[in-house]
């Protein structure tokens, strides 16, 4: 079977790990043996105008995946009504050319509604290959999806085969918005490279490592985090808080912890490589996630294949990944409870409460690359037969 995937968004340089999980997804679908490719029209905002003032079309190939990227130059900032007609052309044009050097896909995954579902349903009318989409986007529980984006959106979920969701919480939100029939509700798959060591036993532990992994946004309530640590343990504690990330939050964080003088236990390490995450989360005894909303939580999933423990605030996607054998939940947004939490966790990870070898047994079932991409590779098999009509009319609102 060929598979063709559209992310919505993508690494722009080596290192960068934005969209990262649809590349692991894409090559955990290859090695289970499918042909898989991969388009992408890669937006660059205007102070790249110098290097792609001509629109720059290459190909590559990365985990066996073939990968056709048309880079251009966004000039009209902010204004998706005018981008999204140009992100579809340009796809468009990267399909015939993937096309040309590989032959027409199966079956198209494609990566969010807006945009990559509007592509996907632009190439369905077209040549009729059938396609699946997967929602990750905050934009449905935050109500953000404006009317312009509204309709073609729900057109290319009325076309789809399937839509699948990487949350309950997410699909719920989406079942607000619009009419879903046929539903699957699959998770982000954890790269392999958080299950390449030996998890290290953290019996009898009096010094503990908490961590965080996170945009210093606003919403990951890093301050929530910072106050809990100290109300839990006070100034004089011996226990660290790791926070790794980077942010506009990131000089009202350093003045907090600085006003709390507990700069020798909780440090902000700015953002790291994926390596070095997966180094940080082995040093580390408890992942911690205060964050008011996530669709899903790829970072929870790669703490729990380091077989720590994790305590997650109630934010919709990690609803479908914290149980009582691998963690603690909370109230968002509630500095008290999360204290609480940390309390209660540091008791339990010096009692020997937590088995981490059990945890990580967990997370390779249910968010292991085999795991997740077995569900997608009979996902898409099942898509590919289903070929029918066009039952939608072509997107008005895509003429330019």
């Amino acid at each position: 079977m060929h598979v063709l995937v559209i992310p919505s968004w993508f690494a722009h340089y080596q290192g960068d790990p934005s969209g990262s999980f649809f590349a692991t997804q894409a090559s955990g679908v290859h090695e289970l043996g499918e042909q898989v490719g991969m388009i992408y029209p890669d937006l660059r905002s205007l102070r790249h105008v110098k290097k792609y003032l001509r629109s720059k079309t290459t190909w590559s190939s990365s985990g066996g995946v073939n990968i056709f990227r048309k880079t251009y130059i966004n000039w009209t900032p902010r204004i998706e009504r005018l981008i999204l007609p140009k992100w579809v052309a340009a796809g468009m044009q990267l399909f015939d050319g993937y096309c040309a050097r590989f032959g027409k896909p199966d079956v198209i995954h494609a990566h969010c509604l807006l945009r990559a579902g509007v592509l996907a349903a632009a190439i369905f009318r077209k040549h009729g290959i059938p396609y699946v989409v997967t929602e990750h986007s905050s934009q449905w529980h935050k109500h953000e999806v404006s009317p312009y984006e509204m309709l073609p959106a729900r057109q290319a979920a009325k076309n789809a085969k399937v839509v699948i969701s990487v949350s309950n919480a997410l699909l719920t939100h989406m079942r607000q918005d619009m009419e879903l029939t046929h539903t699957h509700v699959v998770p982000n798959a954890v790269d392999p490279v958080f299950f390449a060591t030996e998890i290290r036993d953290q019996s009898n532990k009096k010094k503990l490592t908490f961590i965080n992994v996170a945009l210093l946004n606003p919403s990951k309530r890093q301050d929530i985090l910072i106050d809990a640590f100290f109300h839990a343990f006070g100034k004089e504690t011996p226990h660290l808080l790791y926070i790794v990330g980077d942010g506009p939050e990131r000089i009202a964080l350093e003045q907090r912890i600085s006003r709390y003088g507990m700069g020798a236990s909780i440090q902000l390490l700015g953002m790291q490589p994926k390596n070095r995450v997966a180094g940080l989360l082995d040093e580390s005894d408890c992942f911690v996630l205060t964050s008011d909303n996530e669709t899903f939580g790829v970072v929870v999933t790669e703490a729990l294949a380091k077989g720590l423990p994790v305590i997650s605030t109630k934010c919709g996607g990690t609803d479908d990944i914290v149980t009582m054998e691998n963690g603690l939940m909370t109230e968002a947004g509630n500095l008290h409870a999360v204290a609480e939490a940390m309390t209660t966790m540091s008791q339990r990870i010096e009692s020997g409460f937590y088995n981490r070898k059990q945890i990580r047994d967990g997370c390779i079932n249910d968010f292991s690359q085999l795991a997740v991409c077995s569900k997608l590779v009979k996902i898409y098999a099942s898509a590919a037969k289903q070929i029918d009509s066009i039952s939608t009319p072509p997107d008005v609102c895509l003429q330019q």
